[in-house]
Order: C-alpha cells, then structure tokens, then sequence
C-alpha cells in the first residue's frame, strides 16, 4: 500500500475524522493483512472512539507481526492494566525492554516482578 494511504489516513486522524481514519486502515489491512502499522493505526482510533476491545484487538495483530514496536506494547499494557495485571505487566516489561520507559510502565511491571521473586 502507498504512503498516500498512510498520509490520507493521518491526515483523518489529526483532523478527528475517526469514521474516515479507521476505513482507511482497514483498506490497507484489505490489501497487506501483514502491516503492523496500519493495525497499530486502527488501533489507535478504535480506542480514540472508546471502542477498547476492538483496539486490543488490532494493537495485538500489530505486535503479532512486529514484536519491537514499543509503542503497541505500551497501549496494550495500559489496555490491559485495567482488565488483566498479568497481560499487562507483560506487555508493559516488553516496552521497557524495547526502551520505552517511564513511570507508567514501570508500575505496570512491578507487580510482575514481586510475583517471580519468590
């Protein structure tokens, strides 16, 4: 797919045209189901609209097919912090081990590391 299609679809985003933004992803996912960055887009505007299960599911398909992006790691260690402590100590140990680091993260693996030092 062209970087016209990621282009037009950022372009959605910033001007919160979210409708248009989340079919431009799916119709760079329709002709390339391997790019990670247009399921981390679709990602990311399922959970601008608040729809947080389907921005799981996407930001997974992401990190699926491209495990050192730090980024999708991150979004769904916050995703999860709310639903499963485990998942998301998970995904937030593997942002921090990608070198996205800061406090956030770091609580979010905490828990995990109390856990496996027994």
């Amino acid at each position: 797919m062209s970087i016209d299609a990621f282009g037009q679809a950022e372009r959605f985003v910033t001007s919160g045209d979210y409708g248009s933004a989340k079919s431009e992803y799916e119709r760079i996912i329709g002709s390339d189901s391997d790019n990670s960055a247009a399921w981390y887009g679709l990602g990311v505007v399922n959970h601008a609209v608040g729809d947080v299960e389907a921005a799981i599911v996407a930001f997974e398909r992401a990190f699926l097919i491209n495990r050192f992006h730090a980024p999708t790691a991150a979004n769904l260690a916050f995703l999860f912090s709310q639903r499963d402590s485990s998942l998301a100590a998970k995904y937030a140990a593997a942002a921090v081990d990608l070198g996205l680091d800061n406090e956030q993260l770091q609580a979010l693996v905490s828990p995990c590391l109390l856990y496996t030092s027994d």
